[in-house]
């Protein structure tokens, strides 16, 4: 069975660390990344959210 992550701080020096030690790691399929700014390295089973876009979303849904 394979993992998926979620990590919000990913640009932060605990949180960067952390997305690079699950890309080595085979059990985990895919990464999501919650941030201010976006990650200068990113793969095909990484997705990245904004704050800035949950926010907008969180306006227009409220």
């Amino acid at each position: 069975m394979k993992y998926t992550a979620v990590i919000i701080g990913a640009t932060g020096l605990t949180g960067s660390r952390l997305v690079n030690l699950l890309f080595d790691n085979a059990q985990y399929e895919r990464v999501i990344t919650l941030s201010r700014s976006v990650l200068n390295s990113t793969t095909a089973n990484m997705n990245h959210i904004s704050w800035t876009y949950l926010i907008r979303l969180f306006i227009l849904i409220f």
